[in-house]
C-alpha cells in the first residue's frame, strides 16, 4: 500500500527511514527551511542555516546543468541528481536515506530502507525477534539455527566445556586439553595392560593336578622366542622347560613341548639367553638338583628349533655340594656364564662357564675357573649385573655373615674365561642402613644407570628403588641417590626389567595381598632420583607369596613384558603379558576437573576456573589443595607449583587453576 497521509503522531520520532515516506507526502510545510521564500526560488541546501535548507533566487548563471522542468504534472515526485551533472524528477523510494520515520502515520515502507535514521535508544526487546520468550536473568544468545538468529539463554553459573574423552576419566579427576580437541586424564607415568593378558600356561599332561608349578622363570631372544623354566610337582619336582612365543595378532601364546632337563627335585631356577645360532636361539639354565639328603648345583644349555619350537638341551654340568641359591648371568661375547652362590653359612664362590658355540647341535659348558672365594661371608639374595658401558660385572648382595647390609663387588672380567683375585674391587656399602631382601637389578642403558629394587627387613619388607652411577672397579664406587619406597606393604615376588621402548625400569612386585603390581621408574640423572609411577595390578587375584615363585622377562618383538608365576590359590603357573605406556599429561596444563566418569572416545564435562566440582572426596574444608603430577590432590604442592582450588566442602572444590 502506498503512503497516502503523514502527521506528527502516527509515527515514534526518528523511527522511518527515508525509504519510509511515500509519494506526495512531503510538503514545502514539513520542510525545515531557514526562510519564508517566494515564488520563483529554489530549494538550496546551507549546511549552517536551520534545517540545512533555504529558499534562494535562481541565479541568471548558474554553475553546473541549469535545471529546468520536464513538464511532469504528476504530484510527489522529488528531484535527484542522477551522477552525470544531471537531475531528473523520481518516484523511486528507495532513494530515500534520510527519512524521519516519526512522520509516517500509515501504508508500508520498503524491506531493508530502515537504517540511520532510527532514533537511538528506541529499539527494544519487542523489536528483537528473538526466538524464544525468555525469562530474567538470561543473556541474549547468538543461535544460527534459531528463528531470529537469537535465543534468550541462562547464564553458566559453574562454567565448563564438553569434549572426547582421550582414554577414561573418572568422576573428579584433574583433566588436561590435547592438542587436538580431547581431554585426557592427567597422571604420572602408569602401566596399561594390553593383550595378551592373563592365560594360564597348558602343560600338556599335568595342569590342575594337585601340586601344579613353582619356581616358574622365562627369558626371551631377539627373535621373540623365550624359554620357559619350572619346577614340575605333578611330576615328581622334575626340572622341565618349555619354549613360547607371542602369536601374531597378540590375542595369546604358541607353546612348544615340553622336556625334562633334570630327573630330580629342582628349586633356584634361572634362565639367561646366550645367542642365537642358525636363526636357533641358546638359553643358558642354571638350578640346584637335590639328590637324596644332597643337594648340587647344575647348569646346561638348551636349544630351541625357531620353526616347531622344540627344546634339546646339551650335557648337564654338575657342581658344589649343598650350593645355595646359584644365580648366573652372561657377559662379553655372550658365551660366558658367570655363576656364584655358596654352600649356605660358608663363603660364597665364583665360577665361570665357557659354552662351545663351535658345535652344530646345541653344545655344551665346560667349566673354565673354579671356585674363587674373595669374600669370607655367605652372600644371600644375589644379583649379577652386567655394566655394557664399562664392561664389568657387578654383584650385588646382602653381607649375612656381617652386618646384613647391602653390598656391591665389582668383577673386572670382560672378555675373559678365568677370574683371578686382582679381577675384584672392593666392597661397597648402599642402602642407608637397609636390611635388603629379594634384590634385584638391571642396567638403564638410556640414563647409563644401575638400577636396583630390594626389600627392606627394617621397614617389614617395604619395597625400596636405588638409582647410581657406576663409578668403576677402579674407585670401588657408586654414586647412589636417595632410596625411595615403592609402597608401604610388605612386598615379595619383587622383580625389575628394562624397557626399551619406553627407556625406563619397570618393576614388578607382590603387595600383601598376594597381587602382582606394575610401577614404571622415571630416573633424574643429574641427581640418581627417582619416582615411581602408579601401580597398575595384575588381572590375576592372588599369586604365590615366595621370592622365588615368579620371573619376568622383555619380548622386543611384540613390545611386552612378559611375567610368568604361580597362583596362590590354584597352584597353577600363568604367564601375562604387560605393554607400558607412559603418558603426556602434565599437571602444570590444567584445563579443570571432570564431572562424571567417561570412557573412551565419550564426551566429558569439564568443570573450568570459578566452577564447582562436586565429585571430591575426602577434603579438609577450607583448605587449599593443588594437583600433583600423578593428577592426584594434595594441600601440599608439587613442583612446578598447580593450584587446584579450595575445598568448600568434603566433596566439593572450587576451581582455582
Amino acid at each position: 500500500m502506498a503512503l497516502t497521509k503523514i502527521s506528527t503522531g502516527g509515527v515514534k520520532d526518528d523511527t522511518a527511514s527515508q525509504a519510509k515516506i511515500a509519494d506526495e507526502a512531503v510538503d514545502e510545510a514539513r520542510l525545515q527551511i531557514s526562510n519564508a521564500g517566494s515564488n520563483g526560488q529554489f530549494l538550496s541546501k546551507q549546511s549552517g542555516n536551520t534545517g540545512g535548507l533555504t529558499w534562494a533566487s535562481v541565479d541568471s548563471t548558474p554553475e553546473g546543468t541549469v535545471i529546468k522542468s520536464t513538464g511532469e504534472s504528476t504530484a510527489g515526485k522529488f528531484l535527484r541528481t542522477d551522477g552525470d551533472n544531471s537531475c531528473s524528477w523520481t518516484t523511486d523510494a528507495g532513494q530515500l536515506t534520510n527519512i524521519n520515520p516519526q512522520h509516517i502515520s500509515s501504508g508500508d515502507l520498503p524491506n531493508g530502507v530502515l537504517a540511520t535514521g532510527i532514533k537511538a535508544d528506541t529499539v527494544d526487546e519487542t523489536d528483537l525477534k528473538i526466538s524464544n520468550a525468555g525469562t530474567n536473568g538470561q543473556y541474549l544468545q547468538k543461535q544460527s539455527g534459531n528463528t531470529g538468529g537469537l535465543t534468550w539463554a541462562d547464564v553458566n553459573a559453574s562454567p565448563s566445556v564438553t569434549a572426547n574423552a582421550d582414554g577414561a576419566i573418572g568422576a573428579g579427576d584433574a583433566v588436561e586439553m590435547q592438542a587436538n580437541g580431547t581431554v585426557k586424564k592427567i597422571a604420572a607415568t602408569v602401566a596399561t595392560q594390553s593383550s595378551p593378558s592373563s592365560v594360564i600356561i597348558p602343560v600338556v599332561t599335568h595342569d590342575n593336578q594337585s601340586n601344579g608349578t613353582r619356581y616358574p622363570c622365562i627369558d626371551s631372544s631377539p627373535e621373540g622366542i623365550m624359554l620357559y623354566f619350572f619346577h614340575d610337582d605333578d611330576n615328581s619336582s622334575y626340572g622341565t622347560v618349555r619354549a613360547l612365543k607371542v602369536n601374531a595378532g597378540k590375542t595369546g601364546f604358541t607353546f612348544g613341548d615340553e622336556l625334562v632337563v633334570q630327573s630330580n627335585s629342582v628349586d633356584s631356577l634361572r634362565v639367561s639367553y646366550l645367542l642365537t645360532k642358525s636363526g636357533n636361539p641358546v638359553f643358558a639354565i642354571s638350578y640346584k638338583k637335590t639328590v637324596g639328603v644332597n643337594s648340587y648345583y647344575a647348569i646346561n644349555a638348551v636349544m630351541v628349533n625357531a620353526s616347531t619350537l622344540a627344546c634339546t638341551m646339551g650335557t648337564s654340568q654338575q657342581g658344589t655340594n649343598q650350593y645355595q641359591y646359584p644365580v648366573i648371568t652372561t657377559y662379553g661375547s655372550g658365551t660366558e656364564v658367570l655363576l656364584t652362590g655358596g654352600v649356605y653359612g660358608q663363603a660364597s664362590t665364583y665360577q665361570i662357564y665357557q659354552y662351545n658355540n663351535s658345535q652344530n647341535s646345541v653344545g655344551n659348558f665346560s667349566q673354565t675357573q673354579g671356585g674363587v672365594t674373595p669374600h669370607s661371608s655367605w652372600l644371600n639374595h644375589n644379583s649379577l649385573l652386567y655394566d655394557p658401558d664399562r664392561q664389568e660385572v657387578l654383584h650385588f648382595y646382602r653381607k649375612e655373615s656381617g652386618d646384613d647390609l647391602g653390598k656391591t663387588m665389582w668383577l673386572d672380567i670382560d672378555g675373559q674365561s678365568t677370574i683371578s683375585n686382582s679381577d675384584f674391587g672392593s666392597e661397597h656399602s648402599w642402602g642407608n642402613g637397609h636390611k635388603p631382601r629379594h634384590i634385584q637389578s638391571c642396567y638403564d642403558t638410556e640414563n647409563d644407570r644401575v638400577v636396583i629394587v630390594y626389600t627392606d627387613t627394617n621397614s617389614g619388607d617395604d619395597p625400596q628403588v636405588m638409582v647410581g652411577t657406576n663409578n668403576g672397579k677402579s674407585t670401588g664406587t657408586i654414586t647412589w641417590g636417595t632410596a625411595v619406597e615403592i609402597d608401604d606393604n610388605e612386598s615379595a615376588n619383587i622383580q625389575l626389567i628394562f624397557d626399551p621402548v619406553l627407556k625406563k625400569p619397570v618393576v614388578r612386585r607382590k603387595d600383601d595381598d598376594n597381587i602382582m603390581q606394575y610401577h614404571i621408574l622415571t630416573i633424574n640423572p643429574s641427581d640418581n632420583s627417582v619416582s615411581v609411577g602408579t601401580a597398575l595390578e595384575s588381572s590375576k587375584g592372588e599369586h604365590g607369596n615366595t621370592e622365588r615363585l615368579n620371573s619376568i622377562c622383555y619380548d622386543t618383538t611384540s613390545d611386552l613384558i612378559i611375567s610368568v608365576f604361580r597362583d596362590h590359590a590354584l597352584d597353577t603357573a600363568w604367564i601375562e603379558a604387560v605393554r607400558t605406556t607412559e603418558t603426556t599429561t602434565t599437571s602444570s596444563r590444567l584445563l579443570g576437573f571432570n564431572q562424571g566418569a567417561v570412557t573412551n572416545g565419550n564426551a566429558a564435562t569439564i568443570d573450568l576456573v570459578g566452577a564447582t566440582n562436586e565429585n571430591q572426596s575426602s577434603l579438609t574444608v577450607g583448605s587449599k589443595y593443588y594437583v600433583k603430577k600423578d593428577g592426584s590432590l594434595s594441600t601440599t604442592a608439587d613442583t612446578p607449583s598447580v593450584e587446584a582450588g579450595t575445598a568448600v566442602a568434603a566433596t566439593k572444590l572450587v576451581v582455582k587453576g
